[in-house]
């Protein structure tokens, strides 16, 4: 059997037991936190005191809710969604947040019917803990399908299997061709021109990844004709792809009003929201009755919706767009194909990764973008596309980035240039900050720090960018509380942080504002600001907490996408123990590489 044989059904096999592999992890780590009772945990609610209970919020939610109180000193993960307790027979039983106020030391919880016949009184409930697992269900299925499918003929022309293999995209255009130029118009073209195949467009920081995305959509639908899904790893980023691309439809019908112009006709499978106004001109449903969404162009879901056993030659979509697909697993994008006769896939593998729990052989835990770039930085140009344009970093910050991360291949549009902070220093800074005693998760001389950095340059002028016409102009502004993005790779620093900003009698800082402003690189992927303060937190290498040091504190993917937030200024705030850290390994030393690239040779140095 010839060695690239070999692999393909290595990685087969290994697939097939990514979900159990995730799911046994998942397991492990939820019984070690629930029993650990660690008021650190950002991941766990300890010492709960039950509060009573309250009625369903509306007819259409029926179960009540149950609401508890906690020491406000606990480092909390304010993302949370879902929590778990143990039943009376010793299983994990889950249930929704509905309420979750860290800073006022209140969770409210949706008692659901499992809840109520559980065995447990919600006021003996001491300890949630929180549940990330979503099961499987018809993607194992569709998976099976796949494999057996792959067993039976591994030659045969789907888009699956064509990424399976990672064949060169089957397109009628040269992607290699010196003329082709990753502007709009060849983007729309080479997507057109897929044959039960895929294309990749990796977007690094600025360069309108999302932009592209939903004029492309739009393209195939109005001018190709064509019906086009939507997916990614998360609801909000599914929502952003489609109201990026109805946005675009409604531009078109504002500009042509003395046209016929056909108007989208657009679902989202996802019950209308009940804390947020609904994206305008979009069908929210749950039941397709059957027809999975037959009468409408455009449908965005989550991957168990594209793996429905339903889909066949007949009835699928023409395109999947999945965006974030570097945060996509494989496996995902493989039983999502299921619904469609071709792929386009949006992400960028060097910001923020695929988040797996276990640990998978054979690559099998990669990201689809990932397993497309197999280790390489930037996407090879017979399999995809690069934007290499950003629209949003200085020459200085730009630089950095595609040095680092993007094999020197990232320029930026002109116009950056001119984005600018009138008073003060542009680019990238070092600011040095000593300890005075040792700090793991949280410093308040760095939080002291970032709340005087935001005290200086608050209400300091800046010229910004209108991109939005056809000629891009200059507008002086004055810095806002708005236009300061400040990234801990910690939540407790988060918290440390947001605290010190509200006890430094700063214009315009209260609750809501610190929570908008303050976060880890989690919270700001594709967002930006002109001035962007990275807190490091920790005094030395060795105090990084277990598991934190690579994942976290000297990620490259995190310092990417925190250093590349930035308009005009980044600040990396930290102490010089820290970025004297001598590497233990390889992957270490590359990872320490980009810190000291930043700190010694680009970035100016502020005095401490």
């Amino acid at each position: 059997m010839e060695s690239e044989n070999l692999n393909h059904y290595l990685l087969l096999f290994h697939l097939l037991e990514y979900w159990d592999r995730e799911w046994r992890k998942n397991m492990t780590d939820t019984w070690i936190r629930f029993e650990a009772c660690d008021t650190n945990d950002p991941d766990t609610l300890v010492g709960l005191n039950y509060q009573g209970s309250l009625p369903p919020p509306s007819q259409r939610a029926k179960n009540p809710s149950q609401r508890f109180s906690f020491d406000p000193k606990q480092i909390v993960d304010s993302s949370i969604t879902n929590l778990c307790f143990f039943d009376s027979y010793g299983e994990f039983l889950e249930v929704d947040v509905r309420e979750l106020d860290r800073f006022r030391g209140e969770v409210t919880v949706a008692w659901n019917a499992n809840a109520e016949n559980s065995g447990v009184r919600p006021e003996n409930i001491k300890t949630l803990t929180s549940y990330s697992w979503f099961p499987p269900r018809n993607k194992r299925e569709a998976l099976l399908k796949f494999a057996d499918n792959f067993l039976e003929n591994p030659e045969s022309d789907t888009v699956a299997f064509s990424l399976f293999r990672r064949e060169t995209p089957a397109l009628s255009i040269d992607l290699k061709d010196k003329k082709f130029q990753p502007n709009l118009d060849h983007l729309k073209k080479t997507t057109s021109s897929l044959n039960n195949s895929y294309l990749a467009i990796q977007g690094p920081p600025g360069t309108g990844k999302t932009w592209a995305g939903a004029r492309i959509i739009h393209h195939l639908i109005t001018v190709e004709k064509k019906r086009v899904g939507i997916t990614a790893q998360s609801w909000s980023a599914i929502e952003n792809l489609l109201e990026a691309t109805v946005k675009v439809f409604e531009k078109e019908i504002n500009e042509n009003l003395d046209s016929e112009v056909k108007p989208l006709k657009a679902a989202l499978r996802k019950s209308k929201p009940k804390d947020k106004d609904p994206i305008e001109g979009v069908t929210y449903s749950t039941n397709d009755k059957g027809t999975l969404f037959a009468d409408f162009d455009l449908v965005a879901s989550t991957t168990w919706f594209w793996a429905h056993e339903d889909f066949n030659e007949e009835n699928k979509f023409d395109y999947l767009v999945i965006d974030e697909a570097g945060q996509l697993a494989l496996v995902d994008a493989l039983v999502s194909a299921n619904g469609a006769r071709n792929l386009l896939l949006l992400g960028d593998p060097q910001q923020l990764s695929q988040v797996t729990q276990a640990s998978h052989p054979c690559r099998a835990g990669v990201s689809v973008f990932e397993h497309i770039l197999n280790d390489e930085d930037t996407i090879e140009n017979d399999r995809g596309v690069l934007l290499d344009k950003t629209f949003r970093l200085r020459p200085e910050i730009c630089e950095f980035i595609s040095d680092q991360f993007y094999e020197e291949k990232l320029t930026y549009d002109t116009t950056c240039e001119k984005r600018k902070l009138v008073k003060g220093q542009n680019g990238l800074l070092w600011h040095p900050v000593a300890h005075e005693q040792d700090c793991v998760n949280q410093s308040e001389e760095e939080a002291t720090v970032v709340a005087e950095i935001i005290s200086e340059l608050l209400g300091s002028e800046w010229t910004a960018i209108n991109q939005e016409s056809s000629t891009p102009s200059e507008e002086s502004k004055k810095l806002l509380v708005d236009d300061f993005m400040v990234v801990a790779p910690y939540n407790a620093q988060v918290r440390m942080i947001q605290t010190k900003l509200l006890t430094s009698d700063i214009d315009g800082i209260d609750e809501d504002t610190v929570k908008g402003m303050v976060g880890t690189v989690d919270k700001f992927q594709g967002r930006e600001a002109p001035v962007v303060i990275y807190s490091l937190t920790t005094s030395r290498q060795e105090l990084a907490p277990k598991g934190r040091k690579d994942d976290f504190l000297f990620s490259p993917n995190r310092l990417n996408v925190a250093v590349s937030r930035a308009q005009c200024l980044t600040y990396i705030v930290g102490t010089e123990e820290l970025i004297s850290t001598r590497a233990s390994s390889i992957s270490e030393m590359k990872a320490l590489n980009h810190f000291c690239r930043y700190v010694d040779d680009l970035s100016k140095k502020i005095q401490a």
